[in-house]
């Protein structure tokens, strides 16, 4: 059993002999790979996400745009929407 704790003194000693103060090169290439990987994917996803946005903004301007063309547009002679803006009564022989 007391062989143990010196193989384990021997183990901590190669470790610390061993460790470098610095991650080794291979290391950091995987990082950064990694990080610049990443933010490639975030960027496509905002602009993604933009393209959308700017999509929706102009359909809802469009409709906007419609529904103010329509509504400023005067209705036929003798629609039902004529004779209500302009406050007429209908005529009873109107109607069929």
């Amino acid at each position: 059993m007391d062989a143990l704790p010196n193989e384990l003194r021997q183990l901590e000693e190669e470790l610390i002999a061993s460790r470098s103060s610095e991650p080794s090169t291979e290391l950091r290439d995987r990082v950064l790979g990694e990080v610049q990987h990443a933010l490639a994917v975030e960027l496509r996803a905002s602009r993604r996400q933009s393209r959308w946005a700017f999509a929706v903004s102009v359909a809802a301007s469009v409709l906007v745009w419609m529904n103010m063309a329509i509504s400023a547009s005067p209705a036929p002679v003798g629609s039902t929407i004529s004779v209500i803006k302009a406050g007429i009564e209908p005529d009873e022989s109107d109607e069929v």
